[in-house]
């Protein structure tokens, strides 16, 4: 069977300074869309959805028990470390090589527990952002989801990049990354994680209805086509 598949986002992050993406020099750079010919079976590339058919195990596409895990409760601890502090150590894994997704488990489907260093940076980012607001808590919350995101816990990422999208004074720039990486998330949580294909392409669908208004037209004519060319697949596939 043939599939149609679609590289959602395949994101390098480098930064010079500290602090967001809009901000302070961090740039992120989005590979042209591609379409090719799919593996066989179980081999999936990241970052892609193939149409195979195969039935989901999870009903839902984000188990319910990531909104506990990333949601902020009156309990918990106060950072050690100041919003400064944390950017600066967030911008400076930014550039290690060694820290990239790929880098840290090629099987994208094999969560990788976070080491001491960056459990305590993962406890500051949480901290912090559950103590802010607006463009502040925006960035703090993206930091967070990409600490997740490297280390694939996809239920946890998918969440905090959904929660950026959400925030009405997200900066433009930083919507677009974030959007770019909920959308590779969901794709893999669907394609390699095999959960709910309704549940996840909805959530996809969801994502580029809530930014699409916000980042187009704009000055990223290559995201705006992008979002446009994932949305025309999710609809051909939902109608097929």
């Amino acid at each position: 069977m043939m599939r149609h598949r679609f590289r959602a986002a395949a994101l390098i992050l480098t930064a010079v300074g500290c602090g967001s993406p809009a901000s302070s020099g961090v740039r992120e750079t989005t590979p042209a869309h591609e379409v090719r010919q799919a593996p066989p079976p179980g081999l999936a590339t990241p970052g892609t959805v193939a149409d195979d058919g195969a039935s989901a195990v999870a009903p839902s596409c984000v188990l319910p028990d990531a909104a506990v895990r990333v949601a902020c409760a009156a309990g918990d601890p106060r950072a050690a470390r100041t919003v400064a502090e944390v950017e600066a150590v967030l911008a400076v894994r930014a550039t290690d090589r060694t820290r990239a997704r790929r880098h840290v488990a090629p099987d994208v489907a094999v969560a990788v527990p976070f080491d001491p260093a960056t459990a305590a940076l993962a406890a500051d980012v949480h901290a912090l952002r559950c103590a802010a607001s607006g463009a502040d808590r925006a960035r703090l919350t993206y930091g967070e989801a990409r600490l997740h995101y490297q280390h694939h816990h996809w239920d946890d990422a998918a969440l905090l990049f959904e929660e950026v999208a959400g925030e009405p004074a997200v900066p433009v720039e930083l919507l677009g990354f974030a959007a770019d990486l909920a959308l590779d998330t969901l794709n893999i949580l669907l394609s390699r994680v095999h959960r709910s294909d309704r549940d996840c392409q909805a959530r996809m669908q969801s994502m580029i209805t809530l930014v699409q208004p916000r980042l187009c037209p704009g000055p990223d004519e290559e995201r705006c086509g992008r979002l446009t060319l994932i949305e025309t697949q999710l609809r051909e596939r939902t109608t097929r």
